[in-house]
């Protein structure tokens, strides 16, 4: 469909200006929706809380998530 599409505005996604390129994918948007796409997965769930959190920082492969310093401390040798 997206080809199609791009064959009928005659010229590829690189030459277009930006408000032809948000029109297209606009025009693509309208024309194909997703299998769960919907409002439904834009809203998050709320009984989601702190502690259900702590519990989904596992690895795909079920291990604990290794924690990440952001600002971490650095000591220089004088």
């Amino acid at each position: 469909m997206f080809k199609k599409e791009l064959d009928k505005a005659g010229k590829g996604i690189g030459s277009m200006s930006p408000a032809e390129k948000k029109s297209f994918f606009n025009k693509i948007d309208k024309k194909y929706s997703a299998k769960d796409e919907g409002m439904e997965t834009m809203i998050p769930n709320k009984k989601e809380n702190s502690k259900d959190m702590k519990r989904k920082q596992t690895t795909m492969t079920n291990q604990k998530a290794t924690k990440v310093e952001m600002e971490p401390k650095v000591e220089y040798d004088k």
